[in-house]
């Protein structure tokens, strides 16, 4: 098989094309999850618990969770080259307390 100008095989759908069935699962979906009629008729129903327990759920998508301190309590500098013997010594004793 010998290339031809204008051949289109293995290029795929054209870019910023839409896939029909992709959408409608999706507008299909975004219309079960969020009935602002159907969410606010079931916010009215739950008790304060579940509310809560929505919010908190729910928080995470809007505020960012806080990142692990790396850091702990210990600050002692230890050395980054072992050169000689006495520094490894040193160390061993460094980190046997």
């Amino acid at each position: 098989m010998k290339y031809e100008l204008g051949n289109n095989y293995g290029t795929g759908r054209p870019k910023g094309s839409k896939n029909k069935i992709h959408l409608e699962t999706k507008e299909l979906i975004n219309k079960i999850l969020f009935d602002e009629k159907q969410f606010t008729a079931d916010w009215k129903e739950m008790d304060v618990h579940a509310r809560m327990e929505l919010r908190i759920k729910m928080a995470r998508f809007v505020v960012p969770e806080p990142k692990e301190l790396a850091s702990s309590e210990d600050n002692t500098d230890y050395p980054l080259f072992i050169d000689t013997r006495e520094d490894a010594l040193r160390l061993l004793e460094m980190t046997e307390e």
